[in-house]
């Protein structure tokens, strides 16, 4: 029977059918919850299992460790391992240049391909002469007007054209580099170096790149282990129900077991220890004892969807890494802890229950605390519910914002006066006459309460907190040694500057071991001394245009464009209004929950926005293609008149991944989602909206002040 299904095309059929089935199930298990098998993709992945030839009981089984969330669905390696690449070359200065050249080349390309797109979409589908006349007297490019109008489908047949060019800039693969035994001397500065421009880079002691057409299966390590032993059964549980799949085609599986890093600390082992290794060993050995000659296994790095669905806060052979101030909006993490607290200190875990439900209280906070608010009107249900709100993320300015706590609120029980309610950006508190020191002071209060809470019931509890790049690494090479062949992967993120020493330590123990990292440094000093430049560098330039006009003794003063403005939301414009050939804007860089975004925007000459543009890093082509449509059609929205407040309403906390931390941003520090961190970005900047934005208030993306109302108690 296997030997048919190996080369009938049914039997390809069939695994093209799992494979796709699988991969969307991944992308939307984090919108699952504990309902995932009630949702179409778990449909989808039972129907195309179910043209398998596997037996009924087989199919259950399969199924059912996968909706126990022991393993992931059978996945491609590109789909399911994070440091996967079907090629690599060897570590050399020369290769680092050529990274740091290509990195730069792909950002000027999708320059010069946005560029030509707006040019072309400025001319319309069908322009006439006296229009490219126009363009060419702006600047249009003659070749680039040439090439369009020689296009089979003409401007609109090159304008799609250019955003397909766009989107395949866009899914560039992060350089994989293989290091050679001998070979590392005085590369540790050139890694460093390249980390500084935020790209990520994977370095492998693998010389040769492993199978492209395997087939991955990611499994959750804590499922596989019993008061930190490994449990064998649920091992050979899981071999066996793989290795019936993997019968029915000639393609190698293999199983990447992650959340080592986890299984540690539920039983309050320091990733550092010395025991780390023997409890790494025994693991290992396990395994092995299950594989047989027709499955392979490692420790890889899994991919963000894979270990979403696994639910581990580790990945690969890393230690369990997180944040505290953001365990209420990380349940796996929070899950984490609890089983922690109830194996290591069990008389720990109410106290826990206990601070984690009040985390977030008013109750004896400084400048802004419950008694303030409630002498200020709030009544105690409307505190409740913006301590809901700090416990999601929000700041205190955005939780007790206008768009929060809702105009009925402000007008019964703060009776704040109704012209209050038509200014565009309401700082409730300071019209309740709280000051801008006392807001910053619960500002910061509530930004480390996390720590000052928590921290010490875990820390009592002997549970491992810290952790480091160096103390990630240092069981690298024991690790190494005992996995021998089998593969291992750890991910190391630098916080500023890399350590050169660090690297040139790695750098030895990984050469020629089956060892893959990926290292990342967050630093944006450059790119944000770059912008300040840049802006200050058109600042002289208007400055230059504005002298040079006002002292022409015939020059005519400009004509101001003209805005019809619309009468509602609804209405909109009846004519697209294009936005000027050169346009004022900025560039804000920052990363979202560990994924770069680029938002570009563009004004019309009264300074209102006029478009956006996305640009998204290490993203599939789909999703970046996606985001790229989204924003031409928000973009085509602003230019018919839609309100930008329109906008903001209806995108500010969506909740998808990725979301998390912000980086690089000084006005947002979390989002919810990419959607959420662009709309309020876009709000703080042009709305001067302050409640989405967690920077002093009064200040604007262009760095300048808008001005402080009075300080008075209204």
């Amino acid at each position: 029977m296997a030997g048919d299904s190996l080369s009938s095309p049914m039997a390809n059929d069939w695994l093209n059918g799992l494979l796709a089935a699988s991969s969307g199930f991944l992308r939307r298990d984090s919108d699952f919850e504990d309902a995932m098998t009630d949702g179409e993709e778990w449909q989808s992945l039972c129907l195309s299992l179910s043209a398998s030839p596997l037996s009924e009981a087989e199919q259950a089984a399969y199924l059912s460790l996968i909706a126990n969330r022991v393993i992931t669905p059978i996945a491609s390696a590109e789909d399911m391992i994070d440091t996967w690449t079907a090629s690599s070359e060897p570590l050399s200065a020369a290769a680092l240049d050529d990274a740091i050249s290509t990195k730069l080349s792909r950002d000027v390309q999708k320059d010069l391909l946005r560029s030509a797109a707006d040019q072309l979409e400025d001319l319309g589908p069908a322009p006439r002469d006296p229009d490219l006349v126009a363009a060419i007297e702006a600047g249009t490019s003659i070749d680039l007007l040439e090439r369009a109008l020689g296009h089979p489908e003409g401007i609109r047949g090159t304008l799609n054209a250019l955003h397909t060019a766009l989107g395949e800039v866009h899914s560039e693969t992060t350089p994989v580099l293989t290091v050679a035994a001998g070979m590392t001397d005085g590369l540790a500065p050139e890694i460093a170096r390249f980390l500084q421009t935020g790209e990520d880079a994977i370095l492998s002691g693998l010389v040769t790149s492993r199978p492209d057409d395997r087939l991955v299966v990611g499994v959750n390590l804590t499922t596989c282990s019993t008061n930190g032993e490994p449990d064998t059964d649920a091992i050979a549980e899981i071999c066996s129900s793989t290795r019936a799949i993997a019968k029915h085609f000639d393609r190698p599986l293999h199983l990447a077991f992650v959340g080592f890093g986890d299984v540690l600390f539920r039983q309050g082992m320091d990733y550092n220890a010395a025991s780390t290794q023997g409890s790494f060993t025994a693991f290992h050995a396990a395994i092995s004892n299950e594989m047989g000659d027709d499955l392979t296994f490692g420790f890889d790095l899994l991919t963000g969807d894979a270990i979403r669905h696994l639910r581990c806060v580790s990945n690969g052979i890393g230690p369990a890494v997180f944040d505290l101030q953001t365990i209420q909006q990380n349940p796996d993490l929070l899950d984490l802890v609890r089983e922690a607290l109830a194996g290591v200190a069990p008389e720990r875990l109410p106290e826990f229950e206990s601070v984690l439900a009040n985390l977030y209280a008013l109750e004896g906070a400084p400048g802004v605390d419950r008694n303030r608010l409630m002498s200020r009107g709030f009544s105690g249900h409307s505190i409740d519910e913006i301590e809901d709100r700090l416990s999601e993320g929000l700041t205190l300015t955005q939780a007790t914002s206008r768009w929060v706590i809702g105009d009925d609120v402000i007008e019964t029980e703060l009776h704040l006066p109704p012209e209050t309610l038509s200014d565009e950006d309401p700082n409730i508190l300071r019209l309740l006459g709280f000051s801008k020191k006392n807001i910053d002071a619960a500002e910061d209060w509530l930004a480390g309460i996390a720590a000052t809470r928590l921290k010490p019931i875990l820390t009592t509890a002997s549970l491992p907190l810290e952790s480091s790049p160096g103390k990630s690494a240092s069981q690298l090479k024991a690790f190494g040694a005992v996995s021998e062949t089998t593969p291992i992967g750890l991910r190391l993120e630098f916080d500023g500057s890399a350590d050169q020493a660090l690297l040139d330590g790695l750098l030895k123990d990984i050469a020629g071991a089956a060892v893959q990292l990926r290292l990342s440094c967050v630093s944006t000093q450059k790119s944000n001394k770059a912008s300040e430049r840049i802006n200050h560098i058109l600042e002289l330039v208007e400055d230059a245009r504005e002298a040079e006009l006002a002292y022409r003794e015939d020059a005519e003063p400009e004509p101001e464009p003209t805005y019809s403005a619309p009468a509602s939301a609804a209405q909109g414009r009846h004519k697209r209004l294009r936005l000027p050939d050169r346009r004022k804007g900025y560039i804000q860089k920052a990363t979202v929950g560990g994924h770069k975004v680029y938002l570009h925007t563009g004004e019309f000459d009264n300074g209102e926005l006029g478009e956006i543009f996305i640009d998204m890093h290490k993203e599939g082509a789909a999703f970046r293609s996606l985001m790229n449509n989204f924003a031409i059609a928000i973009s085509i929205g602003l230019q018919y008149g839609v309100p930008l407040e329109e906008f903001v309403e209806a995108f500010v906390y969506t909740r998808f991944d990725p979301a998390g931390e912000v980086t690089g941003n000084d006005s947002i520090k979390r989002a919810t989602s990419i959607l959420d961190y662009i709309f309020r970005e876009l709000a703080v900047s042009y709305l001067g909206r302050e409640d989405l934005a967690e920077l002093s208030e009064g200040q604007s993306h262009d760095g300048l002040g808008r001005g402080l109302k009075d300080d008075v108690f209204q």
